[in-house]
C-alpha cells in the first residue's frame, strides 16, 4: 500500500473499462464475494495505517525526484484558476481590471538543496491586495522546471519587451554555477514586477503560478494523508519549516534507534532518503 503513494495518480476515464466508469454489474446468481477492503488498483489508495513522518518524507523525496512540469492549462481553465487567487480575468488573453487593481505578487528564491536526487530551488510566493485575501505559499522546483515552465513562456509572451523587465536580472545559466540562487532570486523578483505591471497575459501568469504550486494546485491525490509532502509542495515550503524539520528529526531519530548508533542524536537526511543530506544554502 505504501508503494501506491509513490505512484498514485488520479484515475482517468476510460470508456473501454465500464467497470471503472460505471461500476460492475453483478449477476443476481453471482455468489462471488468481493473483499471488504477491495480498492481499485488503478486509483490512489488509502493507507492501512497512518504514514510515519519518515514515510511521508520519503514520498516527498520521490515526488521531488520524479515529477515534471504540469500539463499546460487549457484556455477555458485560465479564468477558473486565477479568479480564486483574486485576479480579474476576462479570458486567457485579457484582464478585466487594471493592473493597479489586481493582487500584487511577490516572488523570491530562499535557498537550494539536494533533495530527491536533484538540486531543488525553493520559491516563496505572496499575493496581497485586491479582492483576494492575503496568500502565502512555497514550493521546490528544479532549474529546468523554472526555465522551461516559466522563463521560456514569459520570454515568448513579452517578445521585444523582455529586456525592459529583465535586462538587469538575467536568468540562471544552464550549468548552474555558483551564484545561481542569487540570479534566480533576482529574476523571480523581476517576474513579479512584470506580472504586477500587467505586461503578461493571463494564460502565461496562470501557467507560471501552476508550475509554482500556488494555492489551488493539487500536487498529490492523497495530500490529506501526507502533511509533510503537502507542506513542502505548496505549503510552507522546506527551508526553516517546522513541519518538514520535525518530520526529518522524527524519521532520523527512528533510524538512529534502529541502528543503535550513539554518535549523533540527529542523523542527516540520507538516513531517510538514501541520498545526500539536506542542507539549505
Amino acid at each position: 500500500w505504501l508503494k501506491a503513494f509513490f505512484v498514485a495518480q488520479p484515475v482517468a476515464y476510460d470508456s473501454r473499462r465500464p467497470s471503472l466508469a460505471m461500476g460492475r454489474r453483478r449477476d443476481p446468481d453471482d455468489s462471488e464475494e468481493e473483499p471488504p477492503d477491495a480498492v481499485d488498483s488503478d486509483g490512489p489508495q488509502r493507507p492501512e495505517r497512518p504514514l510515519t513522518a519518515g514515510e511521508d518524507l520519503a514520498v516527498a523525496s520521490t515526488l521531488a525526484q520524479t515529477r515534471g512540469l504540469p500539463p499546460e492549462l487549457r484556455y477555458e481553465q485560465v479564468q477558473g484558476f486565477l479568479e480564486p487567487l483574486g485576479f480579474g480575468v476576462t479570458n486567457e488573453t485579457n484582464w478585466s481590471r487594471l493592473a493597479s487593481e489586481q493582487p500584487q505578487l511577490v516572488l523570491s528564491i530562499v535557498g537550494h538543496t539536494e533533495f530527491g536526487g536533484h538540486t531543488q530551488y525553493e520559491v516563496k510566493g505572496e499575493l496581497a491586495g485586491g479582492p483576494a485575501r492575503h496568500l502565502e505559499w512555497a514550493t521546490i522546483r528544479r532549474l529546468m522546471h523554472l526555465r522551461e515552465g516559466i522563463h521560456d513562456p514569459v520570454k515568448v509572451d513579452l517578445q521585444g519587451k523582455y529586456d525592459a523587465f529583465f535586462s538587469k536580472t538575467p536568468f540562471a545559466r544552464y550549468t548552474a554555477p555558483a551564484g545561481t540562487t542569487e540570479r534566480l532570486n533576482a529574476w523571480m523578483r523581476s517576474l513579479a514586477l512584470c506580472i504586477n505591471a500587467g505586461a503578461l497575459s493571463p494564460r502565461v501568469v496562470a501557467n507560471a503560478l501552476h508550475v509554482l504550486d500556488a494555492p489551488g494546485v493539487e500536487v498529490h491525490p492523497n495530500k490529506e494523508a501526507l502533511p509533510v509532502t503537502s507542506t513542502i509542495f505548496g505549503g510552507g515550503g522546506f527551508a526553516n519549516n517546522p513541519c518538514a524539520a520535525s518530520a526529518a528529526d522524527m524519521a532520523a531519530t527512528s533510524s538512529s534507534k534502529s541502528s543503535a548508533s550513539p554518535k549523533h542524536s540527529r542523523q542527516p537526511m540520507e538516513v531517510i532518503l538514501s541520498g545526500p543530506s539536506v542542507a539549505w544554502q
